[in-house]
């Protein structure tokens, strides 16, 4: 349930930013897709920020797996602007490598927050 909840949600979430109250283009579905791997990130950034205060972990390494969260959220938003760039200028092939890039950064590291939060919690 773990490994299936937190997508969901966040699956939730882009249906309903890309679908309430507006007709759907190409561009804004697109848009939406490249736009994902931040969302995804916050939301690890979200479980660290939880892993950092629990009391089961040493507050160094809590602090660390913190720091290391906001710098991936920010190299994800800054690929996430520049594929969108891209994608504007009709570059793509670098627009779809840039997206993958940044999907294959913020999957991994919110599995490896949920493993965390999980092995936490029992």
């Amino acid at each position: 349930m773990e490994y299936i909840l937190p997508p969901a949600i966040l699956f939730l979430a882009f249906l309903i930013k890309l679908f309430i109250d507006q007709a759907v283009e190409l561009p804004d579905f697109v848009s939406a897709v490249l736009e994902l791997p931040v969302d995804i990130q916050f939301l690890s950034l979200s479980f660290a920020a939880a892993i950092a205060i629990a009391k089961k972990v040493e507050s160094s390494f809590g602090l660390l797996l913190f720091i290391a969260y906001v710098i991936a959220a920010i190299v994800t938003t800054i690929f996430w602007r520049r594929s969108i760039g891209l994608f504007d200028k009709e570059k793509l092939v670098k627009c779809t490598l840039l997206g993958i890039l940044n999907y294959s950064i913020s999957v991994p590291l919110l599995v490896y927050t949920i493993t965390l939060l999980t092995n936490i919690s029992q």
